[in-house]
């Protein structure tokens, strides 16, 4: 984004430059801003195609019909020249619903002999013709997807699901849209990688179209994929991802608790100064070495069994789930605040918060294991799974 913020002040007749960092903006959240930067596109030239259908796609985002609808109904009836065109008009379409309207543009491009052999384009008219109902078609599609791209998971998967939903009987074009993005959605991916010994893969790092569907998801998917979202975002752990969570922590119609996760994946990445974010709708400021909680102060006792606690939890354990340990002990330390009990050694109190913080995610643990990780006697771990317990509730939540 700053590249192309500097390109932009540096040609400001450079549309397509424009138009890109619109579309940056509205990826990382910055709704105002993407507005802003169309706009200057279609002043400069009201007929700008890729100005249109970025204008449309965050029209649509704002939910403003009365203003989208006549760009929808200049694009539908655009018939473009140039591939590039017909590609933009193609996605567009098929991004504001207009599934028909995509597959015959994909149809067009995938008469072209240069463009006949590209996997992601018979994967974006696979997808038109399913939203719609042409299973035969998009069947087809996918299968030459296959045969092009042998070594991508993509059309199988997708093959897959069309014979799933023929399975249940979705025959007339009324099952839930297939996304135009040729990767595979994101709860597979990350059943995938959470089940490969080396993680999530460098070069999906580095695929700026993962990248943009990571910061798109982060706005706009359901609760869950946010959740994955933000921990794919801790491992990729650059520049421009924590200037997405950065931003991310001031939306204020973002849920706190996605929030707090967004904070705990920024201090675990190396953002250590302090952070601005909108918490329980009042703006604050999270000093470093603070935890974001009632609490008056933060003892660096407290803190030692969190990191006895985190750093023996490792990669066994996701960031959602550590976050969820951070915040079971920082709810436990503002109840019984200021009586808090001599900590003692903080591997006991680290192991119970563990035994405990793997109960509450159903996973399988015991106190024998749990007590010879942390070095404890077993009577020990028992009794402060006990305290924790009594004081916040865990079993009966």
């Amino acid at each position: 984004m700053k590249q192309l913020e500097a390109i932009v002040e540096q040609y400001p007749d450079f549309l397509a430059a424009r138009n890109n960092l619109a579309l940056a903006y509205y990826y990382l959240g910055m709704f105002e801003q993407a507005m802003d930067t169309v706009r200057q596109v279609l002043e400069t030239d009201p007929g700008n195609l890729h100005g249109l259908c970025n204008l449309a796609i965050f029209l649509q985002h704002e939910g403003d019909e009365e203003r989208l609808a006549p760009i929808v109904a200049l694009l539908s009836k655009t018939v473009p020249f140039h591939q590039e065109h017909v590609f933009k008009l193609a996605t567009t379409m098929g991004i504001l619903g207009y599934h028909e309207t995509a597959y015959r543009h994909f149809l067009r491009l995938l008469k072209d002999p240069a463009l006949h052999s590209d996997p992601c384009l018979c994967h974006y008219a696979a997808v038109a013709a399913c939203n719609i109902g042409r299973y035969a078609d998009s069947e087809r599609l996918w299968r030459q997807a296959a045969k092009l791209d042998p070594e991508s998971d993509i059309p199988r998967y997708y093959l897959e699901q069309l014979e799933r939903m023929r399975e249940e009987g979705h025959k007339d074009g009324h099952s839930v849209p297939v996304s135009y993005h040729y990767h595979l959605p994101f709860e597979e991916q990350f059943r995938m990688w959470e089940n490969t010994p080396e993680g999530f893969p460098e070069h999906v790092k580095r695929d700026p179209l993962v990248r943009s569907s990571f910061f798109w998801a982060l706005r706009h998917g359901d609760r869950q994929t946010k959740l994955q979202v933000i921990q794919a975002l801790g491992m990729i752990a650059d520049g421009e991802v924590k200037e997405a969570l950065q931003t991310f922590l001031l939306e204020p119609d973002e849920e706190d608790y996605l929030k707090r996760i967004a904070l705990f994946v920024l201090r675990t990445i190396g953002v250590h100064g302090p952070l601005e974010a909108v918490l329980g709708g009042e703006r604050t400021v999270i000093e470093p070495n603070r935890m974001p909680s009632r609490l008056p102060v933060w003892d660096d006792r407290w803190q030692a069994v969190l990191e006895a606690a985190l750093s023996r939890m490792g990669k066994r354990y996701d960031l959602v789930q550590q976050h969820d340990l951070l915040t079971l002990w920082v709810d436990f330390l503002s109840r019984v605040y200021p009586d808090v009990p001599k900590l003692g050694k903080a591997e006991g109190w680290a192991a119970a918060l563990e035994y405990l913080t793997a109960k509450m995610h159903r996973r399988e643990i015991s106190y024998h294991e749990v007590s010879q990780r942390y070095g404890m006697s077993i009577a020990t771990v028992s009794k402060y799974v006990k305290r924790i317990d009594e004081i916040c509730g865990i079993k009966e939540k």
